[in-house]
């Protein structure tokens, strides 16, 4: 009941508005209205589905009056839609018909593909980052993002991003009265670029599909890819969001959309009329695009010509344009292939299409051809054949003017492609010319190259933005299945083996900042391994190919790219070219030679068999010679002395063919052991977010060293998945690094997001271990670490600091001399633990403060020198109870650092951590005192004697008879012979002493103990 009364409200409104137009008194001159006064409009859909169809005045100023007036009828449901090609007519009955020539129709849907300005119903934002993770060289406003000029950029045939610092987002709100879906045409050729896009609902939730990633595949150069997702009725809102990975390049690419289709809208109650440049007959749902020559205006069902006499116009052009007088600018000269003859001409062509009118006065005739002269040589490597030049046979060589002879015995030929004469290219040359459009369009001159004798050129004619392309096709390297051990260590340790090179001279021609790029295609991604911009004089560039398997290298030039807002600034690049005049790859299984090297151990199948690893050829002796000591072998050609690379300080050789570090370093008195931190460590870089919630951030993967090498260690690895439809990092398709260190983009998972995170941007930071050392004066160490913040003022930890030094060999033009990666392991002996710690500089938290020198450091009790037993110091607790406790415990900064107690007998007299003084006290105490005593007992000893002599004496006085002063004569003192000494000892106290059991003298009784008797013989004189 209520939604009728609604209904009923919505219809007396509508009908009285009407009413009330019609029926508004006369003032004035207004006139009576007509029907064509009014048109008709559905109401709002009602609950159930239905509307009504209301008559509507056009203009809300009353210019008329009274007139016909028609009462609501009810309408078609809501989600009646026509089909494609057609409209609904309201006004007839509320059929559907075929749009008129001259316009179209998608029936329920509505497209998007002309960029003259941007379309109503669409808006642009940008997001700027929460945090500055690219540090201050992207955000120099203070750490804050500029996001001017961020946005989408409407360019006639496609929006272009300007990316600046920020996001990019391209929104569209889209009102569905059925299912129906979006399908975008895009462009994305740069890996460092990431595309989402994603679908809202009325109430700003994402719209989760589980079929489907957000992040959108890249693209090949020029070429483009639809992507359709299906919508849900009711509100959508569509966000195309992107956004750069490593901040703003001259060189980076931009993201192009060129057409927006969705389905599943309202009806359209009139066609859309076909944009300038195109027609289209009645009931079609798109529109042609005009030929070249032709043009037409807005809405036309046809193309008219343009007068072929006096004007030209290209492809899809709503106008003609005068064809200037011809100059010199509009042709060009090559050279026809060599006769049977050997003999060529020069030819001038007009550059095509051929816009300019050489019937008017001062125009420049086009030449006559020039004489028949004689061909110029054939490139090294081949002969001619009946005017064609060919690579020599198996086991042939030529210098390209004599004809192909074999290779004497012992040799083989040096195979490569050397291109340097480009008339004569071989039919089996596998090098093409192509241009590609970036609007998806074919260039007016397909080639986009031609020849000229001695260089190849870029052709004038061709769209300003366009890519005039080279490419060659290389199929694979010698010397892969030989070295295959080689190569395999070689790729686990950072060390790779160079299986040929490619070098090429080329010149620039540039009135402004023109691109050329040097790619490599591997699988389904382009890598981008050099580029120049303007002016450029005559260069030679060469790159070690560490790869035996098949590959293609391209060279792109472009005058100006896509989002250069005036594209004909053309007209004044006319003289815009890129020459290039030689290319050279080395050591291809297919090609020519231009000499034979002598093979020391003997040749199989027109090659020679490899010298034995760490061996050299010696071009003297032609003879396999071992390299000196602690240098290796890196490529596969060693052909002099100069082949031995010595490896660097804290490295040794393996199989002499690469240089390792086996976890160990050796410094002084200090040994180092660092095998607990072998194996993939992992370090992520600052998260960084937008507004809106989306982050993304970079990870490293670091493996520092192999204790063995020989080991199945895993190894770090960096992918990207982006460009696959199931974002498998297993796929054939990914892009993957596996080296000592890499970098790799990381974008997470939203929650409840099925699909796995998405990695992109892979970069390699090391394919050579170049040292390791403990002097931070090389490689420019410290003043990386004073940038980063990682300096330490206390010289003891300067002291145990061990650097491992690697190199990204691979010249960029922002890193001229490649990437430097430098790992600082620091002593801390209080992280015990099995990882330590990474970290990254705070001021620069990407690792990087330039973009080329990348530092990291690691702290952990593995990186302090191990402790010896001669770093112990031993301290002996005092003696209780007959045991002791021994503490030891290093003397200097080591691990482990750990304090050992043992507990020991000991003794109360002696112990061993006593001091020397009283060790000696010790000693000293129990001598002197045996030595008093024996100082005792002499002095006893003499003394009794003393007192005895004395006794002998007094009794000498006393037999002298009285007579004071006189003694009795004796001729001697002495017994005689067979004489018994009568002499009794004399007591002088009554108990014997200790003593007197030692007095020779016999003991008396009482009664003579006064009185001693001596006999005196006659023979013995008193005097």
């Amino acid at each position: 009941m209520m939604m009728m009364t609604m209904a009923a409200t919505v219809l007396l409104l509508a009908y009285g508005a009407v009413l009330i137009v019609a029926m508004a008194p006369a003032t004035g001159q207004l006139r009576t209205c007509a029907p064509e006064d009014f048109h008709y409009e559905y109401t709002k859909c009602d609950s159930a589905g239905g509307r009504w169809l209301v008559s509507v005045p056009n203009s809300e100023d009353a210019k008329c009056t009274g007139g016909p007036s028609e009462a609501p009828v009810r309408g078609k449901r809501c989600d009646f839609t026509c089909k494609a090609g057609e409209y609904l007519d309201l006004k007839k009955g509320q059929e559907c018909q075929p749009c008129p020539p001259g316009q179209y129709s998608l029936g329920g849907g509505v497209r998007y593909d002309s960029w003259e300005q941007l379309p109503t119903g669409f808006s642009i934002e940008f997001e700027e980052f929460a945090s500055p993770v690219y540090a201050p060289q992207h955000y120099a406003n203070g750490g804050k993002a500029n996001c001017t000029g961020a946005g989408w950029l409407p360019r006639d045939k496609y929006l272009v991003t300007d990316l600046s610092e920020c996001t990019s987002i391209l929104v569209y709100i889209a009102d569905l009265v059925q299912p129906g879906s979006v399908t975008f045409t895009y462009q994305n050729s740069d890996n460092n670029l990431l595309f989402m896009f994603e679908v809202q609902n009325s109430k700003c939730q994402t719209v989760k599909d589980k079929t489907r990633s957000r992040y959108l595949r890249t693209t090949e150069e020029g070429t483009w890819k639809d992507e359709q997702v299906q919508l849900n009725s009711g509100v959508n809102r569509l966000y195309w969001r992107a956004f750069s990975t490593v901040g703003k390049t001259p060189l980076r690419k931009n993201i192009m959309i060129q057409k927006i289709e969705v389905t599943g809208v309202a009806y359209t109650s009139e066609c859309t009329q076909c944009p300038p440049g195109t027609y289209s007959g009645k009931g079609m749902m798109y529109c042609l695009e005009c030929a070249a020559n032709t043009f037409s205006g807005k809405g036309s069902n046809r193309c008219v010509e343009c007068n072929h006499n006096e004007e030209y116009s290209d492809p899809g052009a709503s106008k003609c344009k005068i064809r200037p007088p011809c100059t010199a600018d509009d042709f060009f000269v090559t050279n026809t292939p060599c006769n049977t003859e050997g003999q060529t001409q020069k030819v001038y062509k007009w550059i095509l299409p051929h816009i300019c009118n050489e019937k008017k006065p001062g125009s420049v005739q086009l030449p006559p051809s020039g004489p028949l002269e004689k061909c110029p040589p054939c490139n090294p490597g081949m002969q001619m054949n009946n005017g064609v030049c060919e690579f020599c046979g198996s086991n042939q060589y030529s210098d390209g003017i004599e004809p192909c002879a074999p290779c004497r015995g012992s040799t083989a030929p040096e195979t490569g492609i050397f291109y340097q004469w480009w008339n004569n290219l071989p039919p089996n040359a596998n090098i093409s010319f192509f241009c590609l459009l970036p609007a998806g369009r074919s260039c007016a001159i397909k080639e986009g190259w031609t020849t000229a004798n001695d260089h190849i050129r870029t052709l004038r004619g061709n769209e300003a933005n366009a890519y005039s392309l080279v490419s060659l096709h290389i199929g694979g390297f010698r010397g892969g299945k030989q070295s295959a051990v080689s190569s395999e260590i070689a790729g686990i340790l950072g060390d790779a083996v160079v299986y040929g090179t490619i070098s090429f001279i080329f010149e620039l021609n540039c009135s402004s900042q023109c691109s050329f790029l040097f790619l490599q295609h591997i699988g389904k991604e382009v890598e981008v391994i050099n580029s120049w911009s303007g002016q450029t004089p005559k260069t030679k560039y060469a790159y070690n190919v560490t790869s035996d398997l098949a590959t293609n290298f391209s060279w792109s030039f472009q005058q100006i790219s896509v989002e250069d807002d005036d594209l004909t600034l053309y007209t004044n690049r006319l003289a815009d070219m890129a020459k290039i005049y030689v290319i050279s790859v080395t050591n291809t299984e297919i090609g020519g030679a231009d000499h034979c090297k002598t093979c020391p151990k003997g040749i199989i199948e027109d090659r020679c068999i490899p010298c034995p690893e760490g061996t050299f050829v010696d071009p003297n002796t032609t003879e396999c010679v071992t390299c000196r000591p602690n240098t290796v072998v890196r490529g596969v050609n060693a052909w002099g002395a100069e082949s031995c690379v010595e490896c660097g300080e804290g490295l040794e050789p393996y199989r002499k063919t690469t240089c390792i570090n086996r976890c160990t370093f050796q410094s002084g008195n200090n040994t180092y052991d660092f095998s607990a931190l072998a194996g993939v460590h992992t370090i992520e870089g600052p998260h960084l977010f937008t507004t809106s919630g989306y982050k993304y951030y970079h990870t490293f993967n670091i493996s520092l060293c192999y204790h063995d090498p020989t080991a199945s260690t895993p190894l770090a690895m960096c992918y990207s998945n982006v460009s696959k439809d199931q974002m498998d990092s297993e796929s054939e398709d990914s892009l993957t690094y596996q080296l000592p260190v890499c970098r790799s983009t990381i974008l997470p998972s939203s929650p409840g997001d099925p699909s796995p995170p998405v990695s992109i941007n892979p970069l390699s930071l090391s394919d050579v271990l170049l040292a390791v050392t403990n002097k931070p004066e090389k490689y420019n160490i410290t003043e990386m670490m004073k940038e980063a913040k990682f300096y330490s003022d206390d010289n003891t930890t300067r002291q145990t600091d061990i650097h491992f030094v690697f190199m990204a060999e691979a010249a960029t033009k922002a890193c001229r001399n490649g990437r430097r990666t430098v790992i600082t392991l620091r002593c801390d002996t209080k992280d015990a633990s099995k990882d330590g710690a990474l970290s990254l500089p705070s001021h620069c938290p990407d690792g990087t403060c330039d973009g080329c020198n990348f530092l990291f450091l690691w702290t952990s009790a593995h990186a302090c020198p191990r402790c010896s037993k001669d770093d112990y110091s031993e301290f002996k607790e005092m003696c209780i109870n007959g045991k002791q406790r021994v503490i030891k415990r290093p003397t200097k900064l080591c691990y482990p650092d750990t304090v050992s107690i043992d507990v020991v007998t000991c003794s109360l007299f002696w112990q061993d951590n006593w001091p020397l003084w009283l060790k000696i006290v010790v000693i000293l105490v129990p001598v002197v005192v045996l030595l008093g005593l024996i100082l005792c007992i002499t002095v006893c000893y003499c003394w009794m004697k003393n007192r005895k002599l004395e006794y002998k004496y007094t009794k000498l006085i006393e037999s002298t008879g009285g007579r004071d002063g006189e003694l009795p004569g004796v001729d001697t003192c002495a017994l005689d012979d067979g004489e018994e000494d009568e002499f009794d000892a004399v007591d002088f106290k009554k108990k014997a002493r200790f003593f007197g059991k030692f007095s020779p003298y016999p003991r008396r009784g009482k009664e003579s103990a006064l009185f001693d008797q001596m006999s005196l013989s006659e023979k013995s004189p008193l005097t």
